[in-house]
C-alpha cells in the first residue's frame, strides 16, 4: 500500500514535506499521484513536468520512490503525443516512477503489455495494479468486472 494524492497534493513545498513524513511514518516505499495540473492540451502536462521532478527528487532523497499512477485519460493523443508519453519523455525517469494500471491503459486504447515493454526499458515501472474497471457506455463497470487479461499483459 502507498500514499496517494492528485496533482494539487503536490504543488505546496510544505505539503510535500507532511506527504514524505506520512509516508515514511506509515512505512510506505512509495508516494503516488495521479492527475496533472489544469489547463487545454498540453499545458497541464507541461505544468506537472517540474513538479514531479521537484517531488520525486525529494522522495529520492528520503529515501521514497515517487511515482504517477496512471488513468484512461492520459492516452488522448495531444498535439501529437500521448499524455502519459509526454509525462515520459520530459519527466526524469530517475526520480519519477510509473504505477501502472493496466486496467485504464487497456480503457485508453492501449496495449498494457506493449505499454509495460516500452516503460519498463526505462527503469520507470513499478507495481502494476490490476484491471478493476470496464467501460459500459460512458460508465465504469463495477470492481472486478474485467475486459483485459493481467496475465497477458505480463
Amino acid at each position: 500500500a502507498a500514499p496517494h494524492g492528485g496533482f494539487g497534493d503536490f504543488c505546496d513545498e510544505k505539503d510535500v514535506d507532511k506527504h514524505i513524513e506520512n509516508t515514511l511514518n506509515a512505512g510506505s516505499a512509495h508516494l503516488i499521484c495521479s492527475g496533472v495540473g489544469k489547463g487545454e492540451g498540453l499545458a497541464g502536462f507541461e505544468e506537472a513536468v517540474p513538479v514531479f521532478n521537484r517531488v520525486g527528487k525529494k522522495c529520492k532523497e528520503a529515501g521514497l520512490t515517487f511515482c504517477y499512477h496512471n488513468h484512461a485519460g492520459e492516452f488522448e493523443l495531444i498535439d501529437g503525443i500521448k499524455g502519459i508519453d509526454f509525462l515520459g519523455k520530459e519527466t526524469d525517469p530517475e526520480l519519477v516512477k510509473f504505477n501502472v494500471d493496466v486496467g485504464w491503459v487497456h480503457i485508453g486504447g492501449e496495449s498494457p503489455a506493449e505499454f509495460i515493454e516500452r516503460y519498463n526499458r526505462q527503469g520507470r515501472l513499478l507495481p502494476l495494479q490490476g484491471c478493476h474497471s470496464q467501460r459500459r457506455g460512458d460508465h465504469l463497470g463495477r470492481a472486478g468486472q474485467r475486459r483485459c487479461s493481467v496475465e497477458r499483459s505480463l
